[in-house]
C-alpha cells in the first residue's frame, strides 16, 4: 500500500494515520494520507496550512485593530472585556474558546474596518475547520473572502474545509485563487497537489509538486506526495527516488520508509 502524507504546516510531529480520503488505481495503491478521525495528533495538525507568517501578520493586525477600537466595541461590565474577547480569538489551542472570543467579537464589530471584520471570520473559520465544522468553516472563510476577496489565507482555509467534505473540485478551486493571489508558497502548491492526487489527476499532482520543490527543495511533504503520484502512475524507480528523498530530508516520515517497504526498497542509496 502506498500512501502520501499531506497533513499540514505543523508536520515536525507527524503522525501517521490512514487516509479519510483515498484513490485507487488499476495498480491498486492508496494514495495521500490525509488524517484518521481517531488520530488526536492529526486531528490538531489537520490541514491547517496557513503559513505561520501569515498567521502571525493576521493576528498583529487583528489585535492592532481591536485595541484601537475597543471603545467603539459596547462590551458591558459583565461580559468579557475586548482584550480578553481578542486574547481569546486568537490563541491557538482551546478552539472552543477561540470560536467563543471571535464570535464575541464579531456581535460587536459593526464599526469597525471591512479588513478587520474579514480577519475575525478568517480566525473562526481556522477554528471551526480544526474542529471538523466544515459547513461552519465554509460560511466564515466565504464572509471574510466577500469582505476581502484577496486573502489568500481565506480562500486556503476553505479548501480544506471543502477538501474534508469530500468537494474536491471546490478545494481546488480556492487553493488555485490562493496561489493566483499570492505570495507564492510551496505548501499551497502540496495541498492543490494533494488534492489532484486524491482525484486521481496524478500528472497535474506532479506538476504541482515539482513547483513546490522548485520553491522549497526541502520540502520533504512534496516529494513524498510526489512518490505516491508516481506510484500510481506506475513509475517504481521515480516513486523510490521520491520516497528516499523525502526520508532523508526527514527521517521521522514513516510513510516514506512504508512506501519503499512496499516497493521492495530500503533507504540507502
Amino acid at each position: 500500500m502506498i500512501v502520501g502524507g499531506l497533513i499540514g504546516w505543523r508536520s515536525r510531529f507527524l503522525c501517521q494515520c490512514r487516509a479519510r480520503f483515498s484513490t485507487r488505481s488499476r495498480r491498486g495503491w492508496v494514495t495521500f494520507v490525509t488524517r484518521d478521525k481517531n488520530c488526536h495528533k492529526c486531528d490538531a495538525a489537520r490541514r491547517w496550512r496557513i503559513t505561520v507568517s501569515v498567521l502571525r501578520n493576521l493576528l498583529t493586525a487583528t489585535a492592532v485593530g481591536l485595541f484601537l477600537l475597543s471603545p467603539q466595541l459596547g462590551f458591558a461590565e459583565e461580559t468579557p472585556s475586548a482584550e480578553s474577547a481578542l486574547n481569546d480569538c486568537a490563541q491557538l489551542e482551546d478552539l472552543s474558546l477561540k470560536i467563543r472570543g471571535c464570535t464575541l467579537l464579531l456581535d460587536r464589530a459593526e464599526g469597525v474596518s471591512p479588513e478587520l471584520k474579514a480577519s475575525l471570520y478568517l480566525l473562526r473559520c481556522i477554528a471551526y475547520e480544526r474542529t471538523g465544522e466544515f459547513n461552519s468553516a465554509i460560511a466564515d472563510c466565504s464572509a471574510a473572502i466577500a469582505l476581502d476577496p484577496r486573502s489568500q489565507a481565506a480562500h486556503h482555509t476553505r479548501g480544506r474545509a471543502y477538501f474534508d467534505k469530500g468537494e474536491l473540485d471546490l478545494s481546488v478551486l480556492d487553493d488555485t485563487e490562493a496561489i493566483k493571489i499570492g505570495p507564492k508558497d510551496a505548501e499551497l502548491y502540496v495541498s492543490r497537489g494533494a488534492t489532484y492526487g486524491t482525484k486521481g489527476d496524478y500528472d497535474l499532482a506532479i506538476t504541482d509538486f515539482d513547483e513546490a520543490i522548485k520553491l522549497n527543495p526541502e520540502e520533504a511533504k512534496a516529494f513524498l506526495n510526489r512518490g505516491a503520484a508516481y506510484a500510481n502512475k506506475g513509475d517504481k524507480q521515480q516513486a523510490i527516488a521520491d520516497f528516499r528523498q523525502a526520508l532523508a530530508l526527514d527521517p521521522s516520515l514513516e510513510a516514506a520508509a512504508r512506501n519503499l517497504k512496499a516497493l521492495g526498497a530500503g533507504a540507502a542509496q
